[in-house]
C-alpha cells in the first residue's frame, strides 16, 4: 500500500497542468475573435464588397456614351497627269475626325442587370449572416462541450477524492487488523 502514496500527486499534476496554461475566454470573446479571424467569414465580407462594387443604378446606364476618333493618312506614290499623260509623283495627305454619341432610349436588359446586381449584393449579405450564424452555433456547441467536460472533470475529481478517502479508510482498517 505504500507504493500507491505517490499516485494522487501524479494524477493531480496531470489534471491541473493544462488548466494553468490556458487563457480563459467567455462566449462573446470567442465569437468575436472567431468571426474576426475565420477565413470563410473574411471571404464572405469580400463577396459583399465585390457585389456592392458591381451594383450600379439603372439611371447610370442611360447616360450617353461619346467617342472621338481621329485618323491621319499620308500616301506617297505616282499618278498619271491627264493633261500631259505622264507619270507624276504625288503626295496625298488626308485627315479625318469623327465624333459620335449614342444613348439607349429604352432597354429592358439594363433594368434586369441592375436588379440582378442588387440581388447579388443582398445574397452576399445574407450569406455573410448565415456564415456568422453557423459559426456562432459551432462556437456555442464547442462552448457547451467545454462546460460539460469541466463538469465531468469536477465529478471525476470528487470521485478521486472519495477514492482517496476510501483508500485511507481501508489502509486504517488493514492496520487495525
Amino acid at each position: 500500500m505504500k507504493r500507491f502514496r505517490w499516485l494522487p500527486l501524479v494524477i493531480s499534476i496531470f489534471t491541473l497542468q493544462p488548466s494553468l496554461a490556458q487563457h480563459m475566454l467567455n462566449l462573446q470573446q470567442c465569437l468575436k475573435s472567431g468571426l474576426k479571424n475565420t477565413p470563410q467569414f473574411q471571404i464572405k465580407q469580400l463577396d459583399i464588397l465585390s457585389a456592392e462594387a458591381m451594383q450600379r443604378s439603372a439611371v447610370l446606364e442611360y447616360l450617353p456614351s461619346v467617342s472621338l476618333d481621329g485618323t491621319h493618312t499620308y500616301n506617297i506614290g505616282s499618278v498619271i497627269d491627264p493633261a500631259t499623260n505622264n507619270r507624276v509623283s504625288s503626295r496625298i495627305q488626308s485627315d479625318n475626325f469623327g465624333l459620335s454619341a449614342q444613348m439607349n432610349v429604352l432597354n429592358f436588359n439594363i433594368f434586369t442587370s441592375a436588379r440582378r446586381t442588387k440581388i447579388a449584393a443582398l445574397k452576399a449579405k445574407s450569406d455573410k449572416e448565415a456564415a456568422a450564424a453557423e459559426y456562432a452555433l459551432t462556437i456555442l456547441d464547442n462552448y457547451v462541450n467545454v462546460l460539460y467536460t469541466q463538469e465531468l472533470l469536477k465529478i471525476q475529481q470528487d470521485q478521486f477524492k472519495n477514492a482517496i478517502f476510501n483508500l485511507n479508510r481501508i489502509n486504517k482498517e488493514v492496520e487495525l487488523g
